[in-house]
């Protein structure tokens, strides 16, 4: 027996003891399953508050606390097993850089389940009853928020592993430059899209007047509107000719 224990203190596996590796596995594991633990029984716990209150912000946790990346935890267990190892500084810089990328990829993801959840909710709450469109605003609003959201992620990775962004963020601007000048027309539909979603001179289901003709709004999209006229037809106009015009509602 004292010879297995000389043995299993001694032999060294990639420069590190085999005492050291065993060590850094079980932390990994134990740590790996109190965080399930503890996953499991906040969302629990938050399940029973959310099921006696009648406001949606502890729904919105648990939603979002369900939406926990377990192979991101499974990075995090195996980070805390390598904090054990005693290791270079090389590697300690490494591992520390893992970390915040863990991080800062679990609060997207969080993040962007809770912009879904909050544009369902608005979705929900000003689409008409019996309308299966989705509503303009939400749809440019989801896009544009996941846009900064995971650009603002990518930037502080890349800035965390040592990688110089100052130069990509000049490039990012000019290159949404270029991009937005390509294409101003249909940015400002989209742009007109937002403002009727906002301002609301119509919904889908008005009966409306434009200029020479008049008709029931069926469909706002993110470019065009569409109108079905008293005689059938549908009329399909661009949403910035359509705010340049006087709208009877």
């Amino acid at each position: 027996m004292n010879d297995f224990l000389d043995w299993f203190q001694t032999t060294d596996i990639f420069s590190l003891s085999l005492a050291s590796l065993s060590l850094a596995i079980a932390a990994t594991l134990i740590s790996y399953l109190l965080m399930r633990m503890a996953l499991r029984f906040a969302v629990g716990r938050m399940r029973k508050i959310a099921a006696h209150t009648t406001n949606r912000v502890d729904d919105t946790v648990v939603e979002v606390l369900s939406s926990t990346n377990r192979w991101l935890m499974l990075l995090a267990a195996l980070l805390i097993g390598l904090g054990m190892l005693d290791m270079n500084d090389r590697w300690n810089s490494r591992v520390g850089q893992l970390w915040f990328v863990a991080v800062a990829l679990q609060l997207g993801l969080w993040l962007t389940r809770a912009i879904t959840i909050g544009l369902r909710r608005y979705q929900d709450r000003y689409t008409p009853s019996g309308m299966t469109q989705a509503g303009a605003s939400a749809t440019l609003m989801s896009w544009a928020l996941r846009t900064v959201l995971w650009a603002v992620v990518l930037l502080a990775v890349l800035s965390n592993v040592g990688v110089n962004i100052t130069a990509f963020v000049a490039s990012l601007g000019v290159g949404g430059i270029a991009v937005a000048l390509a294409v101003q027309n249909i940015l400002g539909d989209l742009f007109a899209s937002l403002s009727i979603a906002v301002d609301k001179p119509f919904e889908v289901g008005d009966f409306i007047g434009i200029d020479s003709f008049v008709g029931t709004v069926q469909f706002i999209g993110l470019k065009t509107t569409r109108i079905r006229s008293l005689n059938g037809e549908q009329i399909i106009i661009s949403n910035t000719d359509l705010l340049k015009q006087v709208v009877k509602n």
